[in-house]
C-alpha cells in the first residue's frame, strides 16, 4: 500500500488572513487549539487536514518555498475571490495558473472539470 498524506501543516504571519486566502478556495476551516498549543486552523482536503499555524517563537518568516496545488472549477471565480490577477495557460491537466498566498508561498490552480 502507498503511503497516503494525512497532514500538512503551513505556518503563517497572519493565520485569518492566510485562512481567509484557503477559504477562497473553497475550503472550510475550524478554529482548534490542542492542550496549551496555540490557536490555530485546520481544514480536510480529501483526506488530508491543512492546517495553519502562526509562525513560532523566534521565527520571523513563514517559509516561502513550499509549493502547493489545487484543482478548481472555475479560475475565473476563484482568483476574482483572492482579488488577485494571474496569467492562465492551458496544459494537457487543464488551464493553470500560479498565485502567490499571504505569506509568498506560490499556489497552482488548475481548472479541471470536477
Amino acid at each position: 500500500m502507498s503511503p497516503l498524506l494525512s497532514l500538512l501543516v503551513l505556518r503563517s504571519r497572519a493565520i485569518e488572513v492566510t485562512r481567509d486566502f484557503y477559504s477562497a478556495l473553497g475550503l472550510h476551516f475550524e478554529q482548534e487549539q490542542h492542550g496549551s498549543g496555540p490557536l490555530h486552523y485546520a481544514a480536510q482536503v480529501e483526506g488530508t487536514v491543512l492546517e495553519i499555524y502562526p509562525l513560532k517563537p523566534g521565527q520571523t518568516e513563514a517559509d516561502d518555498t513550499t509549493m502547493l496545488g489545487f484543482q478548481v472549477s472555475s479560475l475565473e471565480e476563484v482568483i476574482g475571490k483572492l482579488a488577485v490577477e494571474a496569467d492562465i495557460k492551458p496544459s494537457p491537466w487543464g488551464r493553470f495558473c500560479s498565485v502567490k498566498d499571504p505569506d509568498g508561498r506560490t499556489v497552482r490552480l488548475t481548472e479541471t472539470t470536477m
